[in-house]
């Protein structure tokens, strides 16, 4: 089996947009094929920083990372995701994921049934991206007829960080992608990739198409 690797940017929201927007172009100088902006509560936003990657260092994928279905409701991600695409377009991907739980205590927020919540919520977006109503009655995602009056260019990809066998395995069997923890030793990112790839392959998908970040 054949896997490209291409290299992508991390950035951390610890520093000023300005300064992070100099950097992205340094990146894409560089030959980056993607810029990754890291959603940390209480720093810059993930998906504001995107656009301005993408008004002033263009031509990679843009992907805030991890989106929160415990903060973010779908109908407004899936309207910024897809106004990220106009400016981007077919550069545009997300990566959904549960948050840290520290920083979503101090904001409220406590992660139950993670598993359920980034699947009911990654279902809501790929609804919604079709333009279409969309009817949820779902335990963290409830929409009655919820419309996105514009869809994205094309499909957008959805990353899934994961890091616990239940969610690699949810990655592999709804992910677009999936995103490991930075620092994983190389038999931790074996063992997640063939985790992965175990729950991929009972549901038909080839684990080949699925990308892989971390």
């Amino acid at each position: 089996m054949n896997i490209s690797v291409r290299l992508g940017v991390s950035f951390d929201g610890f520093v000023r947009t300005q300064e992070a927007v100099a950097l992205a172009r340094h990146a894409v100088a560089a030959g980056a094929s993607s810029l990754w902006m890291a959603e940390h509560l209480g720093y810059r936003e993930a998906i504001a920083t995107c656009v301005a990657f993408a008004l002033k260092a263009p031509g990679p994928m843009l992907v805030p990372t991890a989106v929160s279905p415990y903060l973010w409701h779908p109908m407004p991600t899936a309207m910024a995701l897809a106004t990220l695409d106009e400016v981007a377009p077919g550069c545009t991907a997300i990566a959904v994921g549960t948050g840290n739980p520290l920083f979503l205590a101090e904001s409220g927020r406590a992660i139950e049934k993670p598993v359920r919540a980034v699947r009911e919520f990654t279902h809501a977006l790929r609804k919604l991206w079709t333009g279409e109503p969309v009817h949820v009655d779902g335990e963290f995602v409830r929409l009655a007829g919820a419309r996105l009056a514009f869809v994205p260019s094309a499909p957008l990809p959805i990353y899934i960080a994961a890091i616990g066998p239940d969610m690699l395995r949810l990655a592999g069997r709804i992910g677009d992608g999936v995103v490991l923890s930075a620092g994983l030793s190389t038999d931790s990112v074996r063992r997640s990739i063939a985790t992965c790839a175990e729950s991929a392959a009972k549901d038909g998908r080839d684990i080949a198409r699925l990308r892989r970040a971390g």
